[in-house]
């Protein structure tokens, strides 16, 4: 009868290991497909911000073809960098200082597993600058 009783009390526990085993694994999971969609948004909002510096570096004015000063053109440049940041279909801003057009952008993906834990979603920032050089 001893032996029963035992029995009768430890029933159920497997199937606990078993659950938190699944969660741990999806944590797991969910850290390496989180993890990878994080770097990929990662490295397309540093690809935009670079790309989105150089379009608006080229908004310059002065006689730069006669061998005049490169003098960025503030409003036409940060137009530029973000119309291609727009286009991308992330967000961010531009700035401008001398002959130097600097570039924020960020990015927000939703999780598919880190839910489970309360993480919605991750966020990509990245900062890109483009000199104009004279030479």
């Amino acid at each position: 009868m001893k032996a029963s009783r035992t029995a009768e009390q430890e029933r159920g526990s497997a199937t606990m290991f078993f659950v938190v085993l699944f969660l741990g694994l999806m944590i797991a999971i969910g850290l390496v497909v989180d993890g990878g969609a994080k770097t990929t948004a990662q490295q397309e909002t540093r690809s935009v911000a670079e790309a989105a510096a150089r379009a608006g570096a080229s908004a310059v004015t002065g006689s730069t073809v006669t061998g005049g000063s490169p003098i960025v053109n503030p409003q036409a440049a940060q137009a530029a960098a973000q119309s291609y940041i727009t286009a991308a279909g992330l967000t961010g801003s531009a700035s401008t200082s001398g002959t130097t057009v600097t570039v924020n952008v960020s990015k927000t993906t939703p999780t598919v597993f880190l839910g489970l834990i309360g993480i919605s979603s991750l966020t990509s920032q990245a900062t890109a600058s483009a000199e104009i050089l004279k030479r």
